[in-house]
């Protein structure tokens, strides 16, 4: 039997002749081969199985729940089929905004009481390219299904009323509580919002604090936010202090803040869960959304922490549940 000669490091030249078979190690004589016995096929035994690695199974903890209010899918690509709309009289909703706008907080907070996904467009307010296909150049904007609406409170009632017959709770009040509502949605726009935004830039310490949190949730590069921060600090508490509460007749604008609150609650809320009764109305919302806005502020801790408002607010967070935009970002 003729065996090849294994190479080494140093291998010797071709002419040198291989060494007699007796000669090599035992271990590197060849395998005896297993006969072949009624023409069977000649097959190799299996190896035999490897010890397990673990002498017990291995438990994993189960996920944890699931607990969002409603079933859109938060990333969910732009203009991507959404199946939760399916049950909804919207295929596309798009908010052009600025993050803490109380009025398109408003707006936010009607989304996501009613569980509507939806698209958010941050507006550069030093440009608003983002709107130049709109002569409307004030924002919130909504555009649903390729139709542009304009005003919070417009907006807000189209898509109460377009929910009223789907999965939405705005449909079937009676003539008393649609007076009542619109009175206190009314109120909202007309001195509410007006009250809170002079006391965001109270002084000069909440002023600089407000704008670097809006900055940095807003639609600037990086110049841009600073020249904002430091412009917009200056330029917002002077046209607070010498513009906003001379033209609203405020002169404390704390104190004007927690007599709105009570006045909410006492006159709006009364011995109620909500405005609204059982239930949230417009006017609810509304004033969910301005306070929402302002919820990492001084001013949202100085209204729950010095009137009555705070029970009702927590009872709000539960009813319009977590934030049904489609970039997964909360409110």
């Amino acid at each position: 039997m003729r065996m090849r000669r294994l190479s080494g490091t140093h291998a010797s030249s071709a002419s040198t002749p291989p060494p007699s078979p007796h000669l090599l190690p035992r271990q590197l004589a060849p395998p005896s081969l297993p006969s072949r016995q009624n023409n069977a096929p000649l097959l190799a035994s299996p190896p035999p199985p490897a010890p397990p690695l673990h002498t017990h199974p291995l438990t994993l903890p189960p996920p944890p729940p699931r607990t969002r209010r409603h079933t859109g899918s938060l990333s969910r690509p732009r203009n991507a089929p959404n199946p939760a709309q399916s049950s909804l009289p919207f295929k596309d909703v798009t908010l052009y905004q600025y993050d803490v706008c109380p009025f398109c907080n408003k707006v936010k907070a009607m989304l996501d009481f009613h569980g509507i996904p939806y698209d958010v467009v941050e507006v550069n307010p030093l440009f608003k390219s983002e709107i130049k296909f709109s002569e409307y150049k004030k924002v919130p904007v909504v555009v649903i299904d390729g139709e542009q609406f304009n005003d919070s409170s417009v907006i807000m009632r189209t898509v109460d009323e377009r929910m009223a017959g789907k999965a939405g709770r705005g449909g079937g009040l009676s003539k008393a509580a649609r007076e009542k509502e619109a009175k206190w949605a009314a109120w909202v726009d007309e001195r509410f919002v007006h009250v809170v935004t002079p006391n965001i830039y109270r002084t000069w310490g909440e002023a600089w604090r407000a704008f670097d949190y809006i900055t940095e949730r807003g639609n600037f590069d990086v110049f841009q936010r600073y020249a904002v921060r430091l412009s917009g600090t200056v330029s917002m508490y002077l046209i607070s202090q010498n513009v906003l509460k001379k033209r609203h007749n405020i002169v404390d604008e704390r104190k004007e803040l927690y007599l709105c609150m009570e006045d909410w609650m006492a006159n709006a809320v009364g011995k109620q869960a909500f405005c609204g009764g059982d239930q949230p109305n417009l006017a609810d919302i509304a004033v969910f959304g301005v306070l929402r806005a302002v919820k990492t502020f001084e001013t949202f801790t100085d209204a729950c922490a010095n009137t009555s408002v705070g029970p009702w607010y927590k009872r709000m967070e539960a009813e319009v549940g977590e934030s049904t935009r489609t970039d997964g970002v909360q409110n």
